[in-house]
């Protein structure tokens, strides 16, 4: 609420999601930090405890950037202190979000997830790593990730498929910035990986207030 103010009380929305079968949240419940402490811990404690009441897991999403050379070794320094006191919260771990918007396939491998995957398989070898959540399944991206040996270093693909100006279920067999062209482009490369699972963290539609939109009802 403090920066959503119109967003309801968690416990709320938990309610509602409980109703419709959701078995998994993003979440971030603990901070990327050198120096995890006992309120970063009780927090999360909190946030696991009224997530478990309504029969849920979550996989821990943690916000960063791509670090600047000069910014590695305390990225690394970060994410281990953070694993070590965070690990039994869940496997499954996803750093960043939408750095396609910032840097192409090679560079996230290169300059984040392959330090990830080493921090990861030295202090938390059981760990589910996650790509960061991809915005918007754009194929040529995807396929220099793929081809850059992307998904060598991660078990799950993380994507955003988004639809504009249609509703999701709409497709007419061409390519772009259409759910079903998306998620076929995510899947093809998954299986190409070895069958590495897909899971879609966000999904959206614009609704802006112009007719060419969708309304925010659909």
């Amino acid at each position: 609420p403090e920066v959503y103010p119109d967003q309801h009380p968690l416990e709320d929305v938990l309610k509602l999601a409980q109703r419709i079968g959701v078995r998994w949240l993003r979440m971030s419940p603990y901070p990327l930090k050198s120096d995890p402490n006992e309120d970063d811990e009780r927090r999360c404690r909190e946030r696991v405890a009224v997530v478990s009441k309504y029969g849920m897991s979550f996989h821990a999403q943690l916000g960063s950037e791509v670090p600047k050379p000069a910014e590695l070794d305390e990225f690394k320094k970060k994410l281990r202190a953070t694993l070590l006191r965070f690990k039994w919260v869940t496997p499954y771990i996803e750093i960043g979000n939408e750095l396609n918007y910032s840097a192409t396939g090679p560079e996230y491998v290169e300059k984040m997830l392959r330090h990830i995957d080493e921090v990861t398989r030295e202090v938390f070898p059981e760990c589910k790593l996650m790509t960061m959540g991809l915005g918007g399944v754009g194929k040529e991206w995807l396929d220099a990730f793929v081809a850059a040996g992307g998904m060598k270093f991660a078990e799950v693909l993380s994507v955003h498929p988004g639809s504009h100006p249609r509703a999701p279920e709409f497709w007419e067999g061409w390519r772009g910035w259409v759910f079903r062209s998306q998620m076929l482009d995510a899947l093809e490369a998954a299986k190409k990986a070895g069958g590495k699972e897909v899971w879609i963290t966000e999904v959206y539609a614009p609704t802006a207030p112009d007719r060419t939109s969708l309304d925010v009802r659909t």
